[in-house]
């Protein structure tokens, strides 16, 4: 085992561990999921993601390990997303995950967040939500850059639609903006329900990431992904 995997794991262990305890002692009913598919760009990269929801009120948790393969690498991401519903349109969130990229100039990451969300517009087919709040990260980066940690402000916002009870058009676009460094990731897609367990999805995802530092390039990375969920 090498030793950026070796510190992966310590730090997945670090952030993740002190938050089992709400998750074990869940209320609600839990369910789950797997999503595979194909990366499609430069290659055609295998993806997966194996995901867990617990929709208990008025606490509800999300967990997902996401894993996708390149010719130079692959990469990890550790999440544990948990939503505390203060009433029906407005809620108090955290996202905290931990991430690993060797394909990336940004080798290892770690990121906390804690905000308000609030559901702004609310129709039976279509939810739109605006998210604000704060949080820190840790930065690992390749070439023997020196690490980075900062805190930063966090701008979210989350649309999704239904139509013919089987289409779904999701939107999620949140930025990050920090002393030395800004990000933009957002992610628009469409799936098709093929049955109460399964769908297929295609979704295109953007980020951008800008840093003060003159010895770092900005990173743009646009990714479109084909995908088939197996609900259980």
């Amino acid at each position: 085992m090498t030793g950026t995997v070796k510190a992966a794991l310590q730090a997945s262990a670090i952030v993740f561990l002190p938050l089992l305890a709400p998750v074990i002692h869940a209320q609600g009913e839990w369910s789950g999921g797997l999503e595979a598919g194909t990366q499609l760009g430069s290659g055609e990269n295998p993806t997966l993601r194996f995901y867990a929801r617990n929709n208990g009120e008025p606490l509800s948790h999300y967990l997902y390990l996401d894993w996708t393969s390149e010719n130079s690498g692959q990469s990890y991401r550790l999440g544990y997303n948990p939503v505390f519903n203060v009433s029906r349109s407005l809620y108090s969130f955290g996202k905290f995950s931990v991430e690993e990229d060797a394909n990336s100039v940004i080798e290892q990451q770690l990121d906390a967040v804690l905000g308000l969300g609030n559901h702004i517009h609310r129709t039976q087919h279509s939810l739109l939500t605006l998210e604000l709040g704060g949080g820190g990260q840790q930065l690992k980066f390749t070439g023997g850059l020196e690490d980075q940690t900062e805190g930063f402000l966090y701008l979210g916002a989350k649309y999704h639609r239904i139509l013919f009870d089987t289409v779904r058009f999701n939107v999620v676009v949140d930025s990050r903006t920090g002393a030395s460094q800004d990000t933009v990731d957002a992610e628009a897609g469409i799936s098709i329900r093929l049955s109460a367990a399964t769908a297929l999805k295609y979704a295109f995802r953007y980020r951008r990431t800008d840093f003060d530092d003159e010895n770092l390039d900005t990173v743009v990375d646009k990714d479109k992904f084909f995908t088939l969920t197996y609900g259980f």
